[in-house]
């Protein structure tokens, strides 16, 4: 098949989103951001008094614009206000492309005659294309003046509009290739129609043949569930539909808004239409915060488009003392032009740089810690370099987060088999483990990681129902040492939960020692003492009062039953107690003390019993 594959994407945003990704032809004049992109006058305009009339809303600035076709709900005749505040708001910060957008006024009569599907059938949609196209009144309608003819393609609809666009796109699928769903009625395809019956058979849902032609459904977590069954069964029967040319694949994956609340309003409907037309732009779908920016809530920077040919190439997750996403560059991408690279990270309200990264292969790995209690959130990856003439650059901003990754692995293909069973279970755990911290942490609780996992996702992790029991190994004076040669004493250990799975050791120092930066703290993981596996220096700051602190990050996610010794050296000579311990004797330790600290106990312990049954190959 010569045709580029179309592939129907079901992104659930805690809105569901369908989309095509296919490359998009849009010719677009040139914005000037200093100036309104808009006009503020709304254009009115009348074919037929009683059944083809509507608003339009037009780009200030002279050239030839693309047209989208945008069809409101049965319970919202005119939103040409609303959508005229929100579209200059997204084109003038460079996410949405400007275009004339053209705003049909549909009645609804009721007792099973509505004109919505009769806009289509009827063809009053047609009769708008038409006139559109047609120059015949542009004195009266300067506006039509600024419209590409050539790309009067795209359709898109809230509710019943929803419903709309999709019929449109399947009566008129020369015309049409760019069409949005959302969050569509019930009414156009189905014996089980309540209106016309305009579709019947699942084989006349021909879509646009056209390489380029794109499609998008949605529907939101807080709508009823009939918005979620029509999507579901449109999609259904264009899956299993031979009449397509293109073939459609499906892929779920997560974005993540504050939606849950938002029910079938314009709240959510203008949420929807900001991912549709930011994806016929960008050919993505746009991350939580950006979405959420969109409509006031949150921040909402202007688009900076790359210009130095670096970005992220790659993305994998790391399990050691805490959870990492690992951004990848390419050598290639630096080589001869860039040297020392460097990534700004930004999570929630913190920011940082890293300039170490190791080299695996082609690739250059840098590796961004993400505390448990953030493993739902987003994390925004921003490569630079320096130039051959010292000047910093920099490159395209990539998105991502562990659930992301955790959700984006459930839903492939090839990991629902058998033997991914463990794979399974430790991604659902991971989420679980998220979710414990956030709850612990009292950190935006209302969007766990783990809330857009299905019930049969929920199943593949570990059975929450059979309780945990845990063993501890610690023993403070595991060994000693001559009374003489005792410099320092270790006191106790703890987990240290702020941002990893670490171990803090606390300990005091004699009178005697005049530098305790001399000291360090050797921790061996066998019975002798003798295989050291990781060494931390004093550091004079990390005191309160007469107490020392370290903080040993040397456990990885496999490891939280793994027995592991702590020892004070001076040099070559151990100078205090050994002190033994392990991260399944804290959980042991604290049992019951405190419901929440048991429930991230817990939650954790199950996600590294299912590290460590992965990483064995069980």
């Amino acid at each position: 098949m010569s045709r580029k594959k179309k592939m129907l994407m079901a992104f659930m945003l805690t809105l569901f989103m369908v989309i095509g990704i296919i490359p998009l032809d849009f010719t677009l004049a040139h914005v000037q951001a200093s100036d309104k992109v808009y006009e503020e006058t709304i254009k009115d305009y009348v074919i037929d008094e009683t059944y083809n009339f509507g608003k339009v809303i037009v780009p200030k600035a002279d050239g030839k614009y693309p047209v989208m076709i945008y069809v409101h709900g049965a319970g919202n005749t005119n939103v040409s206000s609303l959508l005229l505040g929100v579209m200059e708001k997204w084109v003038s910060a460079g996410y949405v492309e400007p275009m004339v957008v053209v705003m049909p006024q549909i009645t609804h009569t009721g007792n099973g005659e509505t004109q919505f599907g009769n806009f289509v059938s009827k063809g009053y949609l047609m009769d708008l294309v038409n006139y559109l196209k047609n120059d015949g009144d542009t004195a009266d309608k300067p506006w039509k003046a600024k419209i590409d003819k050539s790309q009067i393609s795209t359709i898109a609809g809230y509710s019943m509009g929803g419903s709309v666009a999709l019929f449109a796109g399947v009566k008129h699928p020369t015309v049409f290739k760019n069409i949005g769903g959302l969050s569509p009625s019930h009414f156009f395809y189905g014996d089980d129609d309540p209106y016309r019956y305009y579709v019947k058979d699942p084989n006349d849902l021909v879509f646009s043949n056209d390489e380029n032609a794109h499609l998008m459904m949605a529907y939101g977590a807080g709508e009823q569930k009939d918005f979620k069954n029509n999507v579901e069964r449109y999609l259904g029967a264009i899956e299993s539909n031979t009449n397509n040319k293109n073939k459609f694949q499906i892929y779920v994956g997560p974005q993540y808004i504050n939606s849950q609340t938002l029910s079938h309003s314009w709240q959510l409907f203008a949420r929807e239409t900001f991912c549709f037309l930011y994806y016929l732009k960008f050919h993505d779908v746009p991350s939580a915060e950006l979405i959420e920016g969109s409509m006031g809530n949150g921040s909402f920077p202007p688009y900076v488009p790359p210009t130095s040919g670096l970005k992220i190439a790659g993305k994998s997750l790391a399990l050691q003392d805490t959870i990492s996403i690992n951004f990848m560059l390419l050598k290639a991408d630096l080589q001869g032009k860039y040297h020392d690279p460097y990534l700004v990270m930004t999570q929630g309200d913190r920011q940082r740089i890293l300039t170490t990264y190791r080299e695996a292969g082609d690739y250059l790995v840098f590796n961004c810690r993400v505390a448990p209690q953030m493993i739902g959130e987003d994390v925004v990856a921003v490569p630079h370099a320096l130039s051959a003439n010292g000047e910093d650059v920099t490159g395209e901003a990539c998105t991502y987060s562990v659930a992301q990754y955790c959700y984006n692995m459930l839903g492939k293909d090839e990991y629902q088999g058998a033997e991914y069973a463990t794979f399974r279970r430790l991604l659902v755990d991971i989420l679980r483990y998220g979710d414990a911290s956030q709850v612990y942490r009292e950190h935006n609780q209302t969007l766990l990681a783990s809330r857009l996992l299905t019930n049969a996702q929920e199943a593949m992790g570990t059975d929450v129902g059979v309780a945990m029991t845990y063993g501890s190994v610690k023993e403070k004076n595991y060994k000693t040492v001559n009374a003489s040669d005792a410099l320092a004493s270790i006191e106790n250990a703890a987990l240290y939960l702020e941002a990893a799975v670490n171990i803090r050791y606390k300990f005091s120092v004699s009178a005697s020692v005049s530098d305790p930066t001399a000291l360090r703290i050797v921790i061996t993981d066998n019975a002798e003492c003798t295989n050291v596996i990781a060494e931390y220096p004093v550091n004079i700051d990390n005191r309160n009062e007469e107490m020392y602190y370290v903080t040993a990050s040397c456990l990885n996610a496999i490891q939280m039953k793994k027995t592991v010794y702590a020892t004070v050296m001076k040099g070559d000579k151990k100078v205090s107690n050994t002190y033994r311990y392990s991260i399944e004797s804290y959980a042991a330790s604290i049992r019951g003390k405190e419901q929440k600290l048991d429930n991230l106990m817990d939650a954790m312990m199950r996600y590294g019993n299912s590290a460590a049954d992965f990483a064995a190959g069980k």
